[in-house]
């Protein structure tokens, strides 16, 4: 046990010695924002009339919602540290016991998980606390309890993690993984706003969580802990301590059963078997064709085709693709209240949405780029011309999203209102953009797991991708919006485009550049 916990301060040191300062800036932010939300919390139910039992209802969806982000997170990271991690060969040449490194990996996928419960959930419960006057030994405990809550999801991911892994060969674990959990993802996604949808036509919401609690919900974690918390706040120490301690035991009984099974697992090696027929079958398809293409395009053609080869291929950048557009299909279909909608001005404002955080949600060719700007600082090619050939293709990509999606809203009765055939140029424009935007990202702030090797984007610029595209997204709509009201749409859309065409050749020069001055 002493090895893994000193395995994790080695990863934890090394990884803050990695973060920069813009992160250390977000962690300052968040180190006075939360206290002071916890604290409005508290102000504002100190006012109102109500009791520890009606909080009920409001902290058990919380701790739902909480548990499914746990959920994803802790199978995320357990594909991550264990099965597709590199590491399978000097993990068996350690002079370490395996199960201690294995333990340490696990640690981490736990810590995955407890970094969205004190984010979110210690600042409800405490503030919550603070507004119903709730006893001093309650925060320490609601703390502690809330813990092996997060360890739970953990031992669940390790598990299934292991189910699959064991049927499917690891060189594909990664990809199947990442398009199941979509699938798992977008069903819960859709089943909350269809409960929250179907919520409001029931006569009252506790009548509603009466009939999930008869289709046996009420065992679950989430159910467990907030009870034990109102318990809490209603001054009985011994149900939110007993419902600690046995959470607890539970946690260590099951990491202690896992890691032995993961153990066994890596020591036999089915996890990593059949890795090798993966690079086999990449050497074939490196070598262009000289006359692929024709004319001034030709550069920009070849790229093209090399990046929808690869994004076609991994199910994991596809899936995470068409995650945002159902998380957008389903804010939109299922908005509670106002159900046969038929459609209004503002649902043509639904695709500059998903535009905005599209490339957020996708890797957008993360895996292709460290390769891509490694042969561009070697080989005597036109970075500028490789790079949009990319931006066409991700912009290529979002448009025919963006048509379905519209395609899908007017199939359920949410049509989109306006010249359509301005609205498609403006989001077109828009879509061609952000993928170029989402191209320069992945040059800005590349990035390889330490753990993994598996390339990502770094934090600097997921939040330049998110900010950029939030802003080139914010100035289309509000344009198109203002050409409606002013009853000038074609200029305003032509001033729209003209802006797009602009930023794009901004994003794609800067990308040019930025792999060309790059470190090797």
């Amino acid at each position: 046990m002493r090895t893994a916990i000193h395995l994790v301060r080695l990863n934890v040191k090394t990884r803050l010695r990695a973060m920069k300062p813009g992160v250390w800036a977000l962690v300052a932010l968040a180190a006075v924002l939360l206290p002071a939300l916890s604290i409005m919390l508290g102000r504002a139910l100190a006012g109102l009339p109500v009791s520890p039992h009606d909080m009920l209802l409001f902290i058990n969806g919380f701790l739902n919602v909480l548990l499914f982000m746990q959920l994803g997170s802790a199978f995320s990271a357990a594909f991550s540290n264990l099965y597709v991690s590199r590491d399978l060969f000097l993990l068996l040449a350690s002079p370490c016991r395996p199960r201690w490194i294995i333990l340490a990996k696990m640690l981490e996928i736990f810590a995955s998980g407890l970094i969205p419960y004190l984010v979110f959930g210690a600042p409800l419960f405490f503030g919550i606390g603070m507004g119903l006057h709730a006893p001093v030994w309650y925060y320490p405990l609601v703390l502690l309890a809330g813990i092996p809550f997060v360890a739970l999801p953990a031992v669940v991911a390790v598990m299934a993690n292991m189910l699959v892994s064991r049927l499917v060969p690891a060189y594909r674990a990664k990809e199947i993984s990442g398009a199941l959990g979509v699938i798992v993802g977008s069903v819960i996604y859709l089943v909350t706003r269809l409960v929250t949808f179907a919520s409001r036509k029931i006569g009252s919401l506790s009548d509603f969580a009466g009939s999930l609690a008869r289709i046996g919900v009420s065992w679950s974690p989430s159910v467990v802990l907030a009870r034990a918390a109102v318990e809490g706040l209603d001054g009985r120490l011994f149900p939110l301590a007993m419902v600690a301690l046995g959470m607890a035991g539970i946690a260590v009984i099951l990491f202690s059963l896992i890691t032995q099974g993961a153990e066994r697992a890596y020591v036999s090696g089915w996890a990593a078997a059949g890795t090798r027929r993966r690079g086999r079958g990449l050497v074939r398809e490196v070598r262009p064709s000289a006359s692929s293409g024709a004319g001034r395009f030709a550069i920009e053609l070849h790229s093209l085709k090399v990046e929808a080869r690869l994004f076609f291929r991994d199910l994991e950048s596809q899936s995470q693709a068409i995650y945002a557009m159902v998380m957008t299909l389903g804010m939109v279909l299922l908005r509670p209240g106002d159900a046969g909608a038929t459609g209004s001005t503002m649902d043509s404002l639904i695709p500059f949405v998903y535009l905005a955080v599209g490339g957020g949600y996708s890797k957008w060719g993360l895996n292709s780029m460290l390769v891509t700007a490694r042969l561009l600082r070697q080989a005597p090619a036109h970075s500028v011309k490789v790079m949009r050939g990319k931006a066409f293709f991700y912009g290529a990509i979002q448009t025919v999203f963006v048509a379905v999606l519209a395609f899908i809203m007017t199939l359920f009765g949410r049509p989109v209102l306006g010249n359509k055939f301005i609205l498609g140029i403006v989001w077109a424009s828009v879509a061609f953009t952000t993928g170029a935007v989402s191209v320069a990202a992945t040059v800005y702030d590349p990035g390889v797991s330490e753990t993994t090797g598996i390339p990502r984007l770094g934090t600097a610029g997921n939040i330049v991708l998110l900010v950029s595209n939030l802003t080139i997204s914010f100035i289309a709509g509000a344009g198109y919006l203002w050409g409606m009201s002013k009853g000038e749409l074609w200029k305003c859309a032509l001033l729209i485009v003209a802006v797009m065409a602009g930023v794009f050749a901004i994003a794609v020069n800067a990308a040019a550049r930025m792999v060309l001055s790059a470190k090797p």
